[in-house]
């Protein structure tokens, strides 16, 4: 018996080596392998991102220092759990008031072969409304969160455990994709720490329609709405249009135009914001220009004579980036906020950033 254990040790190291060598293996090594040893074709990847961010600048060094850091590396797993289900496993460390905070990013179970013309995942994940919801910050074709985004959502994304279920829709003589899900609602947005229970949980619908351009290009429509009611905040109430539109030539990804609008009512409180983004291909070369444009303004807003007040925080970010593959992008922008209050111009903040973006081993395509 004294014996046995370390030879089914060294067995079991042996397999993960094996396994974890198979993963760097060329595909036609890869599959050379799958008829050698079973294991190579469990199907499981890797998946590794890291975000670099240097900014300068700011009037606010607390929140924006002059500093070159990482702002998130992301770690991660996928694969088929089974012949039905897929299972997700994704954890990260970001940088939170200069402290590296270390976190669960996603972790759920799904799948799309259980139910005909339907997707579901249970667990803990990005919740799939808007458009910059449902993606990884370093998949973002710009570098930081919209206003509207940060001051509706997060700076990255809400996060929560729940389910969703999609349908996309099959007997239209157009494409309709449904997701309806219901999440836990404890936080809205971005925290470390549970909060009070809900009255009512998060919950959320989201329609999407797209429409083909020839064989690469399309455009894609979303209608999304988000509700949860809280003792402390009342009653949360969010509708948001999101628009994309891709126009490829050959590989390359000339134009981009994306866009959305988001009305949101908390208590008494009504806000509306939004952005609209363009990006262009440079032909035959690795740059890409691009300019977002955005907006935030309290429609609610009042003096103490009771009296209504203009107020519109506005931003323009001009960017440019160099794309060396799929995997590796670098990226300069600069980020000017300016706020009109009744007729007076302020310029809040004026940044100029650097960003780059790498990513290791396999990486999910997204579906638009």
């Amino acid at each position: 018996m004294k014996l046995t254990s370390p030879i089914r040790s060294f067995n079991r190291l042996l397999v993960c080596i094996s396994v974890l060598a198979g993963l760097l293996l060329p595909p036609a090594a890869r599959a050379q392998q799958v008829v050698q040893n079973p294991m190579a074709g469990t199907g499981l990847q890797l998946l590794g991102a890291v975000d670099l961010l240097g900014e300068a600048g700011a009037k606010d060094k607390a929140t924006n220092p002059d500093l070159l850091d990482v702002r998130e590396v992301e770690l991660g797993v996928f694969a088929p759990a089974d012949s039905l289900f897929d299972g997700v496993l994704i954890v990260a460390a970001h940088n939170e008031a200069g402290a590296k905070t270390a976190e669960i990013h996603e972790a759920y179970i799904g799948s799309s072969r259980l139910i005909p013309n339907s997707r579901f995942r249970a667990g803990y994940y990005f919740l799939n409304f808007g458009r910059l919801n449902a993606f990884h910050r370093h998949d973002w074709p710009f570098t930081s969160a919209p206003k509207s985004h940060e001051r509706f959502f997060a700076r990255e994304a809400v996060t929560d455990g729940g389910a969703e279920y999609s349908w996309l829709v099959p007997f239209l003589p157009f494409y309709l994709d449904i997701t309806a899900g219901v999440a836990s609602g404890y936080n809205f947005g971005h925290a470390h720490s549970r909060g009070p229970a809900p009255l009512v949980p998060t919950h959320y619908l989201r329609l999407v329609n797209f429409a083909g351009i020839g064989d690469t290009s399309g455009m894609q429509f979303g209608l999304n709405y988000i509700g949860r009611r809280t003792e402390l905040e009342g009653q949360l109430s969010l509708v948001g249009l999101d628009w994309v539109t891709k126009i490829r030539e050959m590989s390359q990804l000339r134009w981009l135009i994306q866009a959305e609008l988001w009305h949101r009512t908390l208590g008494a409180g009504r806000e509306l914001g939004g952005y609209v983004f363009t990006h262009y291909g440079i032909p035959d070369s690795r740059l890409e220009l691009g300019l977002r444009v955005e907006g935030l303004t309290d429609l609610a807003l009042e003096t103490a004579a009771g009296k209504s007040i203009s107020n519109l925080r506005f931003g323009v970010v001009p960017q440019l980036t160099f794309r060396s593959s799929e995997f590796v992008q670098l990226r300069a922008s600069i980020e000017t906020d300016f706020q009109n209050r009744s007729g007076s111009t302020t310029l809040l903040n004026h940044v100029v950033q650097g960003q780059a973006v790498f990513l290791l081993g396999a990486h999910p395509a997204h579906e638009f």
